[in-house]
């Protein structure tokens, strides 16, 4: 679960044993690491999971969040897309909108797979922080 606070200026996020969000700040040209944990969901009865926080959310900054069968995807060679991959993309395709940039990833998974059949789901949303006409007139 992430969620992005425009106003606050921050991210939270709780992780029930997924990987944690990337983050893509375009003015250092570096993803940002953030932290996770948290026991797959259904493991363990009254399990708590703990909610972490970013507040450096600034204009132009990329968030993917998704499922492991995007890197974990594999090819005709057995070859998995692997995390490297995801973020080049975000960088390569830093410019262009979310939507773009989940449509070229797409794209781009489709064409990694080939003929190989689909072994896990591929599930991801990405957001890109754009400047409001609020953050204009401040």
């Amino acid at each position: 679960l992430m969620t992005i606070d425009a106003e606050h200026r921050e991210v939270r996020w709780a992780s029930a044993g997924h990987d944690p969000p990337m983050a893509y700040d375009c003015q250092s040209n570096r993803f940002l690491d953030f932290e996770t944990g948290g026991i797959p969901l259904g493991v363990l009865d009254n399990t708590t999971y703990e909610e972490r926080g970013f507040h450096e959310v600034r204009t132009g900054q990329i968030y993917f969040a998704g499922t492991d069968g995007v890197w974990e995807m594999r090819n005709e060679a057995h070859e998995e897309f692997g995390k490297e991959r995801v973020q080049q993309l975000i960088r390569r395709y830093a410019e262009f909108s979310a939507a773009e940039i989940s449509e070229r990833l797409r794209e781009e998974l489709t064409c990694f797979r080939g003929v190989s059949t689909l072994d896990d789901d591929v599930t991801f949303v990405i957001v890109k922080v754009i400047e409001s006409s609020d953050d204009v007139n401040e």
